[in-house]
């Protein structure tokens, strides 16, 4: 398995990203925060991005790579990464793998269903 294929994400709406982007507000070492707000495909994403300055904006059809150390493969200057974090908890999920997952995620007890208590009287 190719490094690119065990840190893939499949992104989705909501998740967090890191914005690099060419010429950024303050700090070219640091990335921008964003939230994915739409998906085109497993690669290519709209973004609402918080800048440096705490300024939003949106970012439409951004390249999405598994991580930062592959942004030499880009001619582009915008592109988006996961989190460091995001990639370890992928691998440590796959690690897992389905059936240990599966474990970890059913309840170990049935769920109790609580009589729903009767009106107060009327004083």
């Amino acid at each position: 398995m190719s490094s690119s294929q065990s840190k893939f994400i499949r992104p989705t709406i909501g998740r967090k990203v890191w914005f690099w982007n060419w010429a950024p507000t303050i700090d070219t070492t640091q990335p921008e925060d964003a939230t994915i707000c739409y998906v085109h495909d497993d690669s290519t994403v709209n973004l609402r991005v918080t800048d440096h300055n705490g300024d939003s904006h949106p970012e439409h059809f951004v390249h999405l790579i598994p991580s930062n150390a592959e942004k030499q493969t880009l001619d582009l200057g915008l592109y988006a990464t996961w989190m460091p974090y995001q990639i370890g908890q992928s691998q440590a999920e796959k690690a897992l793998g389905g059936e240990e997952q599966a474990k970890i995620l059913a309840p170990q007890q049935p769920l109790k269903v609580l009589p729903v208590p009767s009106p107060l009287p009327k004083v």
